[in-house]
């Protein structure tokens, strides 16, 4: 191979490296940007909300509260549907410390955001976490490549 070849390739190479490196790093687009309204679908709200679901809502509100979102009870005048898929409780990671009262652990829900102005759905994780007592929530969208989650 002559030398002119592998510089191209070298170039190349990282050229391609640097693409991904960026891809990687950079954070996933917010499915709530640019909306002021937002509805809530809740698994199994017809025979009344269970105790798990609803402490999860009242995070998930308390998220929304804080990004200025507007909670609407007409699906038909959000700009967002969020639709709450599935609730996992990490009972391996819940911790409880009796000599101090802790409770650590944390809950995550797989929600499905559609932007009802485009058409658009996306994936999001609620995550709830409680170290030492105290209780803090999350709300992510997923990168392009997090199908696995």
């Amino acid at each position: 191979m002559s030398k002119g070849m592998r510089s191209i390739v070298l170039v190349s190479v990282a050229i391609v490296a640097v693409a991904i490196v960026v891809l990687l790093l950079l954070p996933a687009p917010d499915p709530l940007r640019g909306a002021d309204t937002v509805y809530v679908e809740m698994p199994g709200t017809e025979g009344g909300i269970s105790d798990a679901a609803s402490a999860l809502q009242d995070q998930l509100e308390v998220v929304l509260n804080e990004r200025n979102l507007e909670i609407v009870a007409d699906r038909a005048a959000a700009d967002v549907v969020l639709s709450v898929r599935q609730i996992d409780f990490n009972l391996g990671d819940i911790e409880f410390r009796v000599s101090r009262g802790e409770i650590n652990g944390q809950a995550k829900a797989v929600i499905r955001a559609t932007d009802l102005r485009t058409g658009v759905d996306h994936t999001m994780d609620l995550i709830v976490r409680v170290r030492d007592g105290r209780v803090s929530a999350s709300l992510e969208a997923r990168k392009f490549y997090e199908f696995w989650k």
